[in-house]
C-alpha cells in the first residue's frame, strides 16, 4: 500500500490501493471510541464535528502529558 502511495505522489500510474474515504473512516472510528471512553457510554459513528475536533484535542493533550512522564524504578 505504501509503495502505490509513493508511486502516486510521484506521478507514476500505480492506482492507491486504499482511497482517503478509508483513512477518514479509520479517523471517525477512533474518535467515537475515545469519546465513548470519556462519557463512559455509547455513541453514534460519525461523531459530530466539534465533538471529533475535542476528541483529537484531548488525544493530543493526554498523548503530550504521557510523553513527559516518567515511571518511577521500583
Amino acid at each position: 500500500m505504501t509503495e502505490n502511495f509513493v508511486k502516486r505522489i510521484l506521478g507514476k500510474k500505480d492506482y492507491l490501493i486504499s482511497p482517503g474515504e478509508e483513512g477518514l473512516k479509520s479517523v471517525q472510528l477512533a474518535n467515537a471510541i475515545l469519546y465513548s471512553g470519556l462519557k463512559d457510554e455509547q455513541v453514534n459513528v460519525p461523531v459530530p464535528e466539534e465533538i471529533s475536533r475535542n476528541t483529537q484535542e484531548i488525544r493530543f493533550l493526554t498523548a503530550s502529558f504521557y510523553k513527559g512522564y516518567k515511571r518511577k524504578p521500583n
